[in-house]
């Protein structure tokens, strides 16, 4: 879904510049874990 995919996307971007709090942020509001983002980038 588009909204997750968002969520995901904006994980990685803000973990590329550091912002490793502000990243966790985003994965507790989308329910995220880190085994949907890794996995998502991986599929990059």
């Amino acid at each position: 879904d588009d909204d997750w995919t968002a969520a995901v996307t904006l994980v990685l971007a803000l973990r590329a510049r550091g912002a490793a709090e502000e990243a966790r942020a985003v994965m507790d509001a989308h329910d995220l874990d880190d085994e949907d983002v890794d996995a998502e980038n991986l599929d990059d």
